[in-house]
């Protein structure tokens, strides 16, 4: 199984007041989880749009 982890800054503007992630912002960390993964791989998203 490969692996990959990514750092990401969650924003205050996407929590609410109770600190909580809004859940329709994690398609947002999956974009950036997949786009990181591919890079790693060599195989920038550019490449996958073509």
């Amino acid at each position: 199984m490969i692996e990959t982890s990514l750092e990401y800054r969650v924003l205050y503007a996407h929590t609410d007041k109770m600190g909580v992630v809004n859940n329709v912002r994690y398609f947002e960390y999956f974009e950036a989880g997949r786009n990181d993964f591919l890079r790693k791989l060599g195989f920038p998203y550019t490449e996958l749009e073509r």
